[in-house]
C-alpha cells in the first residue's frame, strides 16, 4: 500500500504539478537564511517577518529545529526583515535587495535580553547567489533608469556580455540577438514569467513598453530544467505593479534633424556617389504610466499607454532606371500605438492573483526591414501590424514549505507586408539589373502573417530540510500549449526578371541572348493560397536543489519535451497568366495549373521527443556567501518552430520555378514558343498525394539539441562589488537540413570540373592560385526532391571565457563590464534563415565549398562598458561602451562578401550537357574577411528637480559621441572565369556601397513622476 500510495504521489506531481516552459515564479526572487544566538547555536521558534513597498501586506515565518527560515515568492524590491522571539532583542535589517530569479542569503544573530528591546543591524545586501548554477545578469530599475540606450528592451539586452545583436535589419521583423554563438531564435523573452514568443519566428511576438519595466533578467547559460523550447538565452523582464500608494508620471522625447550630424562631411558622401546615411527626421515618443491600490494591500493596478512616430531618411540612393523612370529619395516613417494593463490581488492570505494585457498597433512605410540603397520606394513594401497578449498567474500556498502555482497565456500577432507599387496601380514585373545592384518596379510578393498561441500549466514546489542529509527544493510541473501559424503570398504579377546592366538579358555575353526570370507559385490574389501549420507542444520536469552543510548546493533535474507538428489542408486555386498571353501555364502546366490543387493535411508529421539532463554545482568556497564556484551541464533541444515546416507544404507559395530564356528575335520581350525558347533549371515539385509526401521528411528524425558545459566562479571583492570568470562550451547537433534525394551528393549527375581560381590578385601563375573543383548538374537531371532529415555532417560549436564586473549603485557611481574571448565555427551558419532547415547547403556540393569556418555571430573578442556617476548638485552622467571584432562576410549574394567566383562551363562537361551555364561558390572558407571592428560611445547626462508633487528629469543622450563610422564596400574581388580561361573581375568589386552607424544622435527627454 505505501508503494501504491508513493506511485499516485509522484504521478500527481507530475501530471497536476506543472510548470510553465516560461518559469515557475518568473517575476519573483527569494530570501532565505539561519538565526542563531551569540554562540551561533540556530534558534527555532523565531518569527521573522518580511516588508516591502513591492510586496501586499506583510510575510511571515517561524524558523525551524535548525533556526531556518525562507521566502520563496518575492517580487523585486528593497525588503526590511525583523525577527521577533520572548528573551532575545528583536532585530531588524533593512536595505535586504531582491532581483528577479535571484536567492538572497540573509543570517540573523539574536543577542538575549531581559526587556524589550530592538537593535537595527546595517550590512550590505549580497551581491552572491551561492544557490543557483545559472549564468546570468540583472538589470535592476537603477540601471535602466540611467543606461544610455533606445527605449527598446532589446537595447538593455545588448549591454550583457557575449550579446551580439542582430543589428538595424532583421527579416523576423523584431530585432534580435545572438548569445554564445546561438541563433536569434534560441534565445526567448518572458514577461513576468509567461513567454511572449512568436510560434513562427520564435522571436519576441510584440515590443514591450519601456516603461512598465522594473527589472529584467538576463540568464545566458546553465538553464535549470523548469525551462523549455529554447537553446540560448532567457529574457526576463518583470512589469511594474503598482503599489500602496498611486505613483506615475510621463516620458517624453525627442529627436530631430537639428539633433543629428553625419560623421562624414556631405561633400565626401557625395563624392563617393553615396546617399546621406539614415538620419532621423523626426522621432517622437510619449509616455503615460499610472498605478496604486484599488483596495490597499489587497488589490493594485498599473496601466501604460504609449505613441511613438519615427521618420528617418532612408540610405537609397536616387537613379533612373533604364526605361526612364526616375526613382527619388524616400523617407520611412513608423508609428505605434502601445498599451500595458497589470492588475495583482491578494485574494486571502494563501492565494494570490495576476493578469496581464498588452497590446500594439504600428504602421511602417516603407519597411526598414528591407531599407537598402539600391531599392526604391516602389520596390519596397509598408507592413501594418497588431498584436495581444494576456496572462495569468494564480499562485496558492498550501502550507508553509509547500506552493503551487497556475499559468495561462495567449498571444495574438499578425502583420501584412504590401507592395507599395501594386497600392499605387502598378503591377509590373520585380526586375533585379546584377550589374548595377539595383532592384525596381514592385515588390517581390504581398504577405501576410497571423500566429496565435496558448499555454496552460501548474507547478508545485516543496521544501525539505534535513532529507538524506541535504536541504532540499523539491520542483515538478509540465505545460501543455498550442499554436497556429498562417502565412499567405501573392502578387498580381509573379514574375522576377533579372537584368544585366539596362539589358533584359542576364547572361549578356551569349549568343543568342539569353535571360533568367523566376516565377512565384503564389496566387494573384489574397486567399489564393494560404498555408496552415499547427503543433502542439508538451512537456514535464522534475528538478531538486539539494544543499549539504550550507555551502555546496547540487542543482539536479531532467527535462521531457513532446512536440508534434501538423500540415494542414493546402489549396492553391487554379490562375491563368494574365501578362504573357499564358506563358507559364505552357512552360509547366502541372505546376502553374488553371485547376484548383487540393493536397490534404498531414498529422503530426513531425513527431519529436527529448530527453534533457540538467546538473548544475555551486559551492561557496569560504562558507561566507562571497565566493560561489559554479559549473554545469545542460542539454536543450533547438527552439521549435512553424517556419521549420516551411517546405513540407505542397505549392509553398514562395518556391516557384526558374527558367532560362533564349531571346531568338533579340527583341527584349517574352514569345511564347517556338519564337522564343525557354528551359526551366529549377522547379519544386508538386506533390498532392499525402502518402507521396510524406516520403519529403525522415520518419526517424529527432530533435535537434545543444549541449553547452560551463563552469565559473564569482567573488565579492569588495562592498557591492563583484567579479566573475566564467567559460562555456555548446555544440549544436542532429541539425535538421535539407537533401535533394533526386540529386544526391555523390551522385553521378554532378559532373566534377576542376579550374584555376587566380586568387586575391586576380592573375594567374601566382603564388594566390588555387585548385577548385566545381560541380555541374547534368541537363535533363530529375526535379530536386528535397528531404528534410538529420543532417550528420552539419556542426555548430562555441567556446568562449568571459570575464564580468558589476558594481551596485551605492556612493554615488554603479558600473558594469564584461571582456568576452570566444570562438564561434562550423559549417552551418545561425542567421535567421539558417535555422528553418531550408539553406539548401546539403543539396548542392558547390555550397559545401569552403563552408567550413567561422560562424555568423562570430566575435572573437568582445568589451562592453556602463556605468553611472552622480555629480554634484545631483547631476547624473552615464555611459555605454563595446567594442566588437567586426564580422565574418557571409555569402549572400554578392555584396560585401567573402570571394567568390562565378565559373562558367564549357558546352559540355565530361560529354555532358550542363544544366545552368555557370554556378558561383565560395573561394575562401567562410570569416576569412570581416567587416570593420565596431567601437562605440553612448553617454546621458540627466538632472531631477522638485517640481510640484513630483520629481521632472531633463535628460539628454548622445549615441555614437565620438563619430564612429563605417563604409560598407563591396569587397568581393572575385569574378567571372571563362572556360577560354580569362578572368574578369565582377564590377562592383571595391564600390563603397552606403555609410553604415554613420550619423551622430542626440535625443532630449522630459521624465516626469511623482
Amino acid at each position: 500500500m505505501v508503494k501504491k500510495n508513493s506511485i499516485i504521489l509522484l504521478l500527481t506531481i507530475l501530471v497536476f504539478g506543472l510548470s510553465s516552459m516560461g518559469y515557475g515564479q518568473g517575476q519573483t526572487g527569494s530570501i532565505r537564511g539561519i538565526v542563531t544566538d551569540e554562540e551561533g547555536s540556530p534558534l527555532p521558534g523565531v518569527t521573522v517577518t518580511i516588508t516591502s513597498p513591492a510586496l501586499m501586506g506583510t510575510l511571515s515565518f517561524v524558523t525551524d529545529q535548525e533556526g531556518k527560515y525562507r521566502f520563496p515568492s518575492c517580487p523585486p524590491g528593497e525588503y526590511q526583515i525583523k525577527a521577533e522571539i520572548a528573551g532575545f532583542k528583536t532585530v531588524e535589517r533593512k536595505g535586504v535587495i531582491v532581483h528577479v530569479g535571484f536567492t538572497v542569503s540573509v543570517n540573523i544573530k539574536m543577542e538575549p535580553t531581559t526587556i524589550e528591546e530592538e537593535i537595527t543591524v546595517t550590512a550590505p545586501s549580497p551581491l552572491v547567489d551561492t544557490k543557483a548554477s545559472k549564468v546570468s545578469l540583472q538589470l535592476t530599475d537603477e540601471m535602466v533608469k540611467h543606461i544610455p540606450v533606445g527605449r527598446e528592451i532589446y537595447e538593455l539586452v545588448k549591454t550583457a556580455a557575449s550579446v551580439v545583436d542582430e543589428g538595424p535589419a532583421s527579416r523576423t521583423h523584431r530585432k534580435g540577438v545572438s548569445i554564445h554563438g546561438g541563433t536569434i531564435y534560441g534565445t526567448k523573452y518572458a514577461m513576468d514569467g509567461v513567454m511572449l514568443e512568436d510560434p513562427s519566428l520564435g522571436c519576441i511576438a510584440m515590443d514591450i513598453s519601456f516603461d512598465s519595466v522594473e527589472e529584467v533578467e538576463i540568464i545566458t547559460a546553465a538553464h535549470p530544467a523548469e525551462v523549455g523550447n529554447l537553446s540560448d538565452g532567457y529574457i526576463n523582464i518583470v512589469s511594474k505593479s503598482g503599489g500602496n500608494k498611486f505613483s506615475g508620471g510621463f516620458t517624453f522625447q525627442y529627436s530631430g534633424e537639428a539633433f543629428q550630424q553625419a560623421t562624414l562631411p556631405l561633400s565626401q558622401i557625395r563624392a563617393f556617389g553615396l546617399a546621406q546615411p539614415e538620419l532621423d527626421k523626426s522621432n517622437v515618443d510619449f509616455s503615460l504610466t499610472f498605478g496604486g491600490p484599488i483596495i490597499k494591500d489587497r488589490v493594485w493596478f498599473f496601466m501604460n499607454p504609449q505613441t511613438k512616430r519615427h521618420v528617418r531618411a532612408s540610405p537609397f540612393i536616387p537613379f533612373t532606371d533604364t526605361l526612364g523612370n526616375y526613382h527619388p529619395a524616400y523617407d520611412i516613417e513608423k508609428r505605434y500605438y502601445m498599451g500595458f494593463l497589470k492588475l495583482s490581488a491578494q485574494i486571502s492570505k494563501k492565494i494570490k492573483y495576476m493578469g496581464t494585457w498588452g497590446y500594439l498597433d504600428s504602421k511602417e512605410d516603407p519597411s526598414s526591414v528591407i531599407a537598402d540603397p539600391k531599392i526604391p520606394y516602389d520596390a519596397q513594401a509598408y507592413v501594418p501590424e497588431n498584436d495581444w497578449h494576456t496572462s495569468s498567474v494564480l499562485n496558492f500556498i498550501i502550507d508553509p514549505n509547500t506552493f503551487a502555482e497556475a499559468r495561462g497565456s495567449y498571444v495574438f500577432r499578425h502583420y501584412e507586408w504590401r507592395s507599395i507599387a501594386e497600392r499605387e496601380g502598378s503591377t509590373g514585373p520585380r526586375i533585379y539589373d546584377r550589374y548595377t545592384g539595383y532592384a525596381w518596379n514592385n515588390y517581390w510578393l504581398n504577405e501576410y502573417y497571423g500566429r496565435w498561441k496558448w499555454d496552460v500549466s501548474l507547478n508545485l514546489t516543496r521544501f525539505q530540510d534535513n532529507f538524506f542529509g541535504a536541504d532540499h527544493e523539491f520542483k515538478a510541473g509540465a505545460q501543455f500549449g498550442k499554436a497556429q501559424s498562417e502565412s499567405d503570398y501573392w502578387g498580381k504579377n509573379p514574375y522576377n526578371l533579372y537584368w544585366y546592366n539596362g539589358l533584359p538579358w542576364y547572361y549578356h555575353d551569349t549568343n543568342p541572348y539569353m535571360g533568367l526570370f523566376y516565377c512565384y507559385f503564389s496566387g494573384l490574389n489574397r486567399g489564393d493560397s494560404p498555408m496552415y501549420n499547427q503543433f502542439t507542444r508538451f512537456g514535464f520536469f522534475i528538478q531538486d536543489s539539494l544543499t549539504f552543510k550550507r555551502r555546496l548546493t547540487l542543482n539536479v533535474g531532467l527535462r521531457y519535451d513532446i512536440t508534434k507538428a501538423s500540415r494542414l489542408d493546402n489549396i492553391r486555386k487554379g490562375w491563368v497568366d494574365p501578362y504573357n498571353n499564358g506563358l507559364l501555364n505552357i512552360l509547366l502546366p502541372e505546376v502553374f495549373s488553371t485547376q484548383d490543387l487540393v493536397a490534404p493535411a498531414l498529422e503530426n508529421i513531425i513527431n519529436w521527443n527529448l530527453l534533457q539532463p540538467r546538473i548544475g554545482l555551486t559551492y561557496d568556497l569560504f562558507g561566507n556567501g562571497k565566493t560561489a564556484v559554479k559549473a554545469s551541464f545542460s542539454r536543450y533541444p533547438e527552439a521549435f518552430t512553424t517556419q521549420l515546416m516551411g517546405g513540407l507544404h505542397a505549392f509553398a507559395p514562395y518556391d516557384g520555378a526558374g527558367f532560362l530564356w533564349w531571346d531568338y528575335n533579340k527583341n527584349g520581350t517574352f514569345d511564347l514558343p517556338p519564337i522564343d525558347g525557354y528551359y526551366a533549371y529549377y522547379s519544386a515539385r508538386i506533390i498532392t498525394d499525402p502518402e507521396e509526401f510524406k516520403k519529403k521528411i525522415d520518419p526517424n528524425m529527432s530533435s535537434p539539441y545543444v549541449d553547452e558545459i560551463t563552469a565559473g566562479i564569482q567573488h565579492e571583492f569588495f562592498k557591492d562589488f563583484t567579479l566573475s570568470v566564467n567559460f562555456i562550451y555548446k555544440v549544436q547537433k542532429n541539425i535538421v537540413e535539407t537533401i535533394d534525394k533526386a540529386n544526391p551528393l555523390d551522385g553521378d549527375m554532378w559532373l566534377p570540373y576542376q579550374v584555376t581560381d587566380p586568387g586575391d590578385d586576380g592573375k594567374f601563375q601566382t603564388d594566390d592560385d588555387q585548385q577548385l573543383t566545381v560541380y555541374a548538374l547534368k541537363k535533363g537531371s530529375q526535379s530536386p526532391f528535397l528531404y528534410k532529415t538529420n543532417v550528420e555532417q552539419a556542426r555548430r560549436k562555441y567556446w568562449g571565457v568571459e570575464f564580468i564586473m558589476f558594481k551596485r549603485m551605492a556612493n554615488n557611481w554603479q558600473l558594469s563590464g564584461s571582456v568576452t574571448y570566444s570562438k564561434s565555427y562550423g559549417n552551418v551558419r545561425s542567421g535567421g534563415w539558417d535555422t528553418t532547415g531550408a539553406t539548401g547547403l546539403f543539396t548542392n556540393p558547390n555550397n559545401l565549398i569552403n563552408s567550413w569556418g567561422r560562424g555568423t555571430w562570430d566575435r572573437p573578442l568582445i568589451i562592453k562598458l556602463t556605468g553611472t556617476v552622480i555629480l554634484p548638485f545631483g547631476i547624473n552622467v552615464s555611459a555605454f561602451y563595446r567594442h566588437l571584432t567586426g564580422a565574418p562576410f557571409e555569402r549572400e549574394g554578392r555584396t560585401a562578401l567573402n570571394r567568390t567566383l562565378t565559373v562558367y562551363f564549357p558546352a559540355t562537361v565530361n560529354g555532358y550537357v550542363p544544366n545552368t551555364p555557370s554556378v558561383t561558390v565560395m573561394a575562401e572558407p567562410h570569416g576569412s574577411k570581416r567587416t570593420q571592428d565596431l567601437d562605440m560611445v553612448d553617454i546621458r547626462v540627466d538632472k531631477e528637480f522638485n517640481v510640484g508633487l513630483g520629481r521632472l528629469g531633463i535628460l539628454l543622450d548622445v549615441f555614437n559621441i565620438f563619430g564612429y563610422n563605417r563604409l560598407q564596400i563591396d569587397t568581393n574581388n572575385g569574378g567571372y572565369l571563362y572556360p577560354d580561361g580569362r578572368f574578369i573581375r565582377y564590377p562592383t568589386a571595391g564600390q563603397i556601397l552606403s555609410i553604415q552607424d554613420g550619423a551622430r544622435v542626440a535625443r532630449f527627454s522630459l521624465r516626469f513622476s511623482f
